[in-house]
């Protein structure tokens, strides 16, 4: 009869399966399941809450989930007059500050199960990684470089499973380095390096700062890192170069253009325009079916203009929900009203300004803070470079993506932090893994 912890498991491993691998499948294959997607996901996301709530057993946990769910629902019902299932729904975008670490704790609350359970999600990890090189390229054979490229997680999600590669890709291979033979190690583990192609074969131009981030991290923080630093310099600036090539020649691009600051700035970031409310005027008197997207740090230029029309919202927000509408729920008019603005490719800290204003923002940065820099078991086991890689990504990502809005998303990220800090994670391990994958 199988344990607690092995049906847990079991039941984690299933729903994480299928939510990563949903979206190809229903883009390429079995096209006539799409219309079940959004209950799929929905379903998920219960799973994630169900085993949360199950594992939920330490004090700060339970403060973390009172407080989550007591603030949004006053900002969102108290404060905005949104119902309860408007509240519900728009829920599932903050689940996994709530449940996901209790469930991790699960697993770590006993050495031997964490062992066990570091073992065959490390497996799990290196088989999604394998899985993303055919998809990736039959999407970049199908539709060419572009947002479809999103891997097994199908299309539009280039940004995410980019980012996911690099994440997990690192974690990997950290364990595998010899601080002493750095270079030596990442030979010998050279299929670590190789499943970062297919990051390429998509347009996610944050893939090039992920891959300086990758290399550099891979040393050892210490008094003699900027020695080491030195000597890999010129192959850093030799991969980079690489890395932009096949970007370039990928899709279709002119080289010059990559390495001008125009390039980034001018219809990726930022509007054409000093004015933002005469910008913001012309977007609502245009149809906004036109309107693909806005720049990413337009969007937050633009708030102000939200907040002119919407005064005494700047602290909480509008409350939770108006990302996730149109398909269950309703959309709301708040969000069909400013839909010009809410399409699209959003940065994080958008998606929390507009729903908890800048009291969520200030919360959440703080339970990242907190996630990073508090020891999660009672063995410090401290490793630097692992979470000095996740404190960039997530900063990166408050200003590129909402990407860790997703509970998937945020799980890998939260289990590559435990295993920064716990018995038997990256560092205790290091020096008896370093020479094969």
């Amino acid at each position: 009869m199988l344990s607690k912890s092995q049906v847990i498991k079991q039941v984690l491993f299933t729903a994480l399966w299928i939510r990563l691998t949903w979206g190809f499948i229903t883009d390429e294959i079995f096209t006539f399941l799409d219309p079940l997607s959004s209950f799929v996901y929905l379903l998920f996301d219960a799973v994630i809450v169900v085993l949360g709530i199950v594992t939920l057993r330490k004090k700060c946990d339970f403060i973390v989930a009172a407080v989550a769910i007591a603030f949004t629902a006053w900002v969102t019902i108290a404060q905005n007059s949104m119902d309860i299932l408007f509240y519900a729904n728009g829920l599932r975008d903050f689940i996994a500050y709530i449940f996901i670490i209790p469930i991790l704790r699960h697993f770590m609350s006993n050495e031997a199960r964490w062992q066990r359970f570091t073992l065959d999600f490390d497996k799990f990890l290196f088989a999604f990684l394998v899985l993303q090189v055919p998809c990736l390229i039959w999407q970049y054979i199908a539709y060419g470089a572009g947002d479809h490229g999103g891997g097994s997680l199908g299309n539009w999600n280039s940004g995410i499973i980019s980012t996911l590669i690099y994440v997990i890709d690192f974690y990997l291979l950290q364990k595998r380095i010899n601080p002493n033979q750095v270079l030596k190690s990442i030979s010998n583990n050279m299929v670590y390096v190789l499943l970062l192609i297919p990051t390429f074969l998509n347009e996610t131009k944050i893939s090039f700062i992920f891959l300086v981030m990758f290399f550099l991290l891979l040393i050892p923080i210490n008094l003699k890192m900027l020695i080491r630093l030195a000597g890999t310099i010129p192959v850093l600036i030799v991969l980079l170069w690489g890395g932009m090539t096949a970007y370039v020649v990928s899709t279709g691009g002119y080289m010059g253009d990559v390495f001008t600051l125009d390039y980034y700035i001018e219809g990726y970031l930022m509007a054409e325009t000093d004015d933002s409310e005469k910008y913001a005027k012309w977007l609502i008197d245009n149809d906004a079916d036109e309107i693909e997207d806005i720049p990413r740090f337009t969007k937050l230029i633009l708030l102000s203009d939200v907040y002119d029309e919407n005064p005494g919202k700047q602290l909480s927000g509008f409350g939770i929900g108006h990302f996730k509408g149109g398909t269950i729920v309703p959309d709301s008019d708040f969000f069909n009203y400013y839909k010009w603005l809410m399409i699209g490719s959003i940065p994080y800290a958008f998606h929390i300004i507009v729903q908890l204003g800048f009291v969520g923002l200030i919360v959440s940065l703080l339970f990242f803070i907190w996630l990073l820099f508090h020891p999660q078991a009672k063995r410090i086991n401290r490793n630097p470079n692992t979470q000095l890689f996740i404190l960039i990504t997530i900063v990166l990502l408050y200003f590129y993506n909402d990407s860790i809005r997703n509970a998937f998303m945020m799980f890998f990220l939260f289990y590559v932090v435990m295993q920064s800090w716990c018995p038997g994670s990256i560092t205790s391990k290091r020096h008896n893994t370093h020479s094969n994958g």
